[in-house]
């Protein structure tokens, strides 16, 4: 109950947004300063996966000089023989380099929650080759088999991005 009533505020906050800016009256900054490009946008997927009808809501809160932050929120419900209703959700961080960073959770009634992190950072960039350093923990608490041991990990990562030739 509670994640659904973070998903229907993370809605109305996100689609009212355009609208609560216009009715704040403020004076205008001075030269100066300069506001960021900050845009609000939603993304409303829905459907059926697997004989499953699921909801999916991405939102980004922020997308300026190549930052990005976004909210993403999922809730699914397999009506087959009444299975439980999933819910979960992640805030995703996006750096200009390529870097970034994931914090999720999802809860799966009588089967617990699994919370999550995950991150990657450039170490060295020249043209088309890099190589970047991943981590990432996960851990699932409660349901059946009772908490889960932290799963961690970490890996150094090289590739090369080949020209297109266009």
């Amino acid at each position: 109950m509670k994640f659904f009533i973070l998903i229907s505020a993370l809605s109305a906050v996100s689609s009212a947004y355009p609208y609560i800016d216009k009715w704040q009256h403020q004076p205008p900054l001075p030269k100066r300063y300069k506001r960021a490009d900050v845009s609000i946008t939603n993304n409303l997927k829905y459907g059926i996966r697997d004989g499953v009808p699921y909801l999916d809501h991405k939102v980004n809160l922020a997308n300026s000089g190549g930052h990005i932050l976004d909210a993403h929120a999922h809730v699914s419900k397999n009506f087959h023989g009444n299975g439980p209703l999933q819910t979960g959700g992640s805030l995703n961080y996006g750096h200009p380099s390529g870097g970034g960073f994931e914090i999720s959770g999802s809860k799966f009634p009588g089967g617990g929650s699994n919370i999550g992190a995950a991150g990657v950072y450039n170490l060295y960039r020249n043209g088309g080759f890099g190589v970047d350093l991943k981590g990432g923990y996960n851990q699932n608490f409660g349901g059946p088999r009772g908490n889960g041991p932290p799963i961690v990990d970490v890996e150094i990562k090289g590739g090369y991005a080949f020209p297109s030739g266009r």
